[in-house]
């Protein structure tokens, strides 16, 4: 829009011109030469706005933070950049997102030929860490802490119990150990649970999901599918939802995020 006006305002300039120089005795060559420039200049602005041609621009260096490494490989490709990879352990930035860089705003991009970054592996799950005694605990409270703490092996079972159902009856283990150690934890249920409507488990984790299908004793499949919208190891979609399911005929079928899919730039041409 502002090229635009700028054009307007440089017609009407020009109409201005021609008015004036025609009052004036030696105006013709004023007025030929003015216009000539004026023309040139409109033409240029048309097709500068129009996209037909483009200027040259001098781009910063992007700030990468939390930013995939696809993108990372696109701009390096595009700016012919050595891109020097680190990669480190983090609880909160996502695998294979940016975590740093060491070249940031104001650099130029034509000002460096190599920039240094550090990529995340995600949680470190050979981390140890101090598992609290869930006895007791209700499990939508564990399943939080499960997951805010990047506890990667645990297996969730249910159990007919006179206890409070939903509550923790028993736990493998506890204490200090490391993020996958195995850890079992039994749940209480009554005797008959009855039908359940399927709940919308998207953008739930796989863990939450297995959790109350097995509270239920309820059929399902597990499938896998990249998403660029639902993180790894969430679920995407359902088969079923918002009804109850014959347990008899009928299975579930849950798909989880594989994160986004990265795509391979061609590297046929490259050293």
């Amino acid at each position: 829009i502002p090229k635009l006006l700028g054009i307007t305002f440089i017609f009407l300039f020009l109409i201005c011109f021609i008015v004036i120089s025609m009052k004036n005795k030696n105006g013709k060559i004023s007025v030929i030469i003015g216009c000539f420039l004026i023309t040139l200049y409109s033409i240029f602005n048309v097709l500068l706005t129009t996209n037909v041609i483009t200027l040259p621009s001098d781009e910063f260096v992007p700030n990468f933070y939390n930013k995939t490494l696809s993108e990372v490989n696109d701009w390096k490709i595009k700016n012919n950049i050595e891109v020097i990879e680190n990669y480190e352990y983090s609880d909160t930035i996502k695998k294979y997102h940016v975590i740093s860089q060491d070249t940031i705003y104001p650099t130029l991009t034509k000002e460096i030929e190599k920039i240094t970054m550090n990529i995340s592996l995600g949680p470190d799950l050979e981390k140890e860490v101090i598992i609290p005694n869930f006895v007791g605990k209700k499990i939508d409270d564990v399943l939080k802490y499960i997951e805010e703490n990047h506890l990667s092996n645990v297996e969730i079972k249910y159990e007919t119990s006179e206890n409070s159902i939903d509550t923790i009856i028993s736990q493998s283990a506890s204490g200090t150990l490391r993020r996958n150690a195995l850890i079992t934890l039994t749940v209480a249920k009554t005797e008959e649970m009855g039908d359940a409507e399927i709940i919308d488990f998207t953008g739930k984790s796989k863990l939450y999901a297995e959790a109350w299908l097995n509270k239920y004793n309820i059929k399902y499949k597990i499938e896998e599918d990249f998403s660029d919208t639902i993180e790894a190891g969430y679920v995407i979609k359902q088969n079923i939802t918002g009804r109850t399911i014959n347990l008899e005929t009928e299975e579930l079928i849950i798909t989880i995020s594989k994160g986004k899919m990265l795509v391979a730039p061609d590297i046929s041409s490259m050293s």
